[in-house]
């Protein structure tokens, strides 16, 4: 058993960002300014406030990361992010990362055998018992658990099932977004064309269910839930790719995505995110990825560290 005082922490092997939403900032210490209520800190930036209850944790992309940031700015909670970066392997080849030394430590101190990325770290104590730390794997579980602890998982039982519902059906979309990007091809504009025709099976579906809700900037209720921050998420990243392939216009027949992208885009408690270096340059995917793996979007190609200043 390990000390029941301890502290979580990822012992160097991310890039630490603290992201706090307050007023009467002090300029030294390093943080950059999002809207006059906000700001997200640079590298290993040093906060002298209460620590924060939640910590995001994935790669050093937007990713499956993305979604879960964006929902806790958008509710204006304190919180740090956890940057974990994928770098060539100069010695044997290929690609390595200081979090696959670190994720056998992490799985052992914190009894969390299911520990994958993203994960989140949930610490209600000042004292920062063990007892009072929780560590959350795996995206829908992650999207599920902020979005009840945010009150963004819909109004009533109805609502939540939809929200279930609906995460499930945004990462089939995702998982076709992702066969592509990292998958067995050449990154080519044909397989970006089947990749989309492929993914509009969901969009589709996501199309009518707009459709029948006579559209709007929330897939539940009248307000964010979950699914809106993963669904912004895909919606941007598909719109890449076809304006990066030149695939033509990607809501041409969506036209209820296109008014829910635009809307939610627009929505003033989602702008400090979207306008900060979080959302802008971070590319989408990691570097091995065949689409998407510069800011831009852009591709990365092995060798070129100069390039991945993110």
């Amino acid at each position: 058993m390990t000390d029941t005082n301890l502290t979580f922490s990822s012992s160097g092997a991310a890039t630490k960002v603290s992201v706090r939403f307050r007023e009467g900032l002090d300029s030294s210490r390093k943080h950059i300014k999002l809207n006059e209520n906000s700001d997200v800190g640079t590298k290993n930036s040093i906060v002298v406030d209460e620590k924060p209850i939640y910590t995001v944790a994935y790669w050093s992309i937007r990713g499956l990361g993305a979604p879960l940031r964006m929902m806790l700015s958008a509710a204006r909670v304190d919180h740090d992010i956890l940057l974990y970066d994928i770098v060539e392997n100069l010695d044997k080849g290929g690609w390595t990362s200081d979090y696959f030394e670190e994720k056998p430590r992490l799985i052992s101190q914190y009894n969390c055998p299911l520990l994958n990325l993203p994960y989140i770290v949930v610490d209600k104590s000042k004292q920062n018992a063990k007892e009072n730390l929780r560590i959350i794997s795996q995206t829908n579980a992650c999207l599920s658990f902020l979005g009840k602890a945010l009150g963004m998982f819909g109004k009533n039982e109805v609502e939540t099932s939809q929200c279930e519902e609906l995460l499930c059906e945004i990462y089939d979309l995702r998982n076709t977004m992702v066969a592509f990007a990292y998958g067995d091809n050449d990154g080519s504009k044909d397989f970006a064309e089947a990749t989309l025709k492929s993914g509009m099976k969901n969009l589709n579906k996501l199309e009518n269910w707009f459709k029948l809700q006579n559209g709007g900037c929330y897939l539940v209720g009248k307000s964010f839930t979950a699914p809106d921050f993963h669904l912004y998420e895909m919606l941007d990243q598909y719109q890449c790719m076809c304006q990066y392939y030149k695939l033509g216009d990607f809501f041409e027949e969506l036209p209820f995505l296109k008014k829910f992208k635009n809307g939610f885009e627009a929505l003033e408690e989602n702008k400090p995110y979207l306008e900060s270096w979080l959302h802008k340059d971070l590319p989408f995917n990691n570097c091995m990825a065949k689409f998407a793996s510069l800011p831009g979007p852009s591709l990365y190609k092995y060798g070129d560290t100069e390039k991945a200043t993110w």
